[in-house]
């Protein structure tokens, strides 16, 4: 067991940057520290490998066809969501994203104290999966439950979840209702935020009276980004690095360490 005081996981949200996609995120939320930092455990988890071979296959086979940029941002971006659907009793990437995060949240608590909190820090689609794996932990039965060993140790010490321009409102349509949601440990925040510009990332307190009213839930209605995206749907890459959100987040670093 390690001596961290703060555990911070950043799950992958959108595009092909990498299992090194986090790095800068990271090196900012350490500077915004300072002497906390050394505290702080930090970790990633990028599920889009596990999808980007079956883009490019894609791309590969239909050599011929046009508007192939767009094309191919409609297979990164548009198939990791149709990619990501949960199916019974099958192997799926959905099981697979799954899986990933559990052992990433695993090596995360290993790098913790006992006592030890969890922050998590979601962006986009990642947000969805992060949802649906609390989900899949807390309710017997559900699709993904039997397809790992839930990292129920590290989320039972769930301090603070980010969502950051999260189509958890899209993703409810689902549900004639809008569904439940997740339940939070006592005393957990979820701080939901999103640009008024992205056209992904939504408000969540407004998809039913159940998140409503859950307890912690709150929804940041915060302009991110810079001269160029600031205004348009670009800012939905500009949340990790907005100083706004970055100085949030090491805000709740400290207040839990306090």
């Amino acid at each position: 067991m390690g001596t961290a005081k703060v555990g911070i996981l950043y799950v992958h949200g959108i595009g092909t940057q990498g299992h090194n996609f986090a790095d800068r995120d990271i090196a900012l939320m350490q500077k915004m520290l300072g002497e906390h930092a050394e505290h702080v455990a930090f970790s990633s988890y990028c599920w889009q490998s596990l999808i980007e071979p079956r883009e490019r296959e894609l791309m590969q086979k239909n050599q011929r066809v046009g508007w192939r940029f767009l094309r191919r941002l409609l297979a990164s971006y548009g198939g990791d969501a149709l990619c990501y659907q949960p199916r019974h009793g099958l192997d799926s990437f959905y099981k697979e994203a799954h899986r990933g995060l559990d052992n990433a949240l695993l090596i995360l608590h290993h790098k913790m104290a006992k006592d030890g909190k969890l922050i998590i820090v979601a962006h986009s689609l990642g947000t969805i999966i992060v949802n649906n794996f609390i989900w899949d932990y807390q309710n017997e039965g559900s699709v993904g439950a039997a397809a790992y060993e839930p990292a129920g140790s590290a989320l039972d010490r769930l301090s603070v979840l980010y969502t950051l321009g999260s189509p958890l409102s899209v993703w409810s349509m689902r549900f004639p209702d809008g569904g439940t949601p997740i339940s939070l440990p006592s005393g957990c925040l979820w701080r939901n935020i999103y640009s008024p510009a992205d056209i992904i990332g939504w408000p969540i307190r407004t998809i039913n009276s159940a998140y409503m009213t859950l307890p912690g839930l709150r929804d940041f209605r915060m302009w991110v980004g810079g001269i160029l995206t600031r205004w348009n749907p670009g800012s939905h890459l500009a949340y990790a690095r907005s100083k706004k959100v970055v100085k949030m987040i090491a805000d709740d670093v400290v207040r839990i360490m306090a």
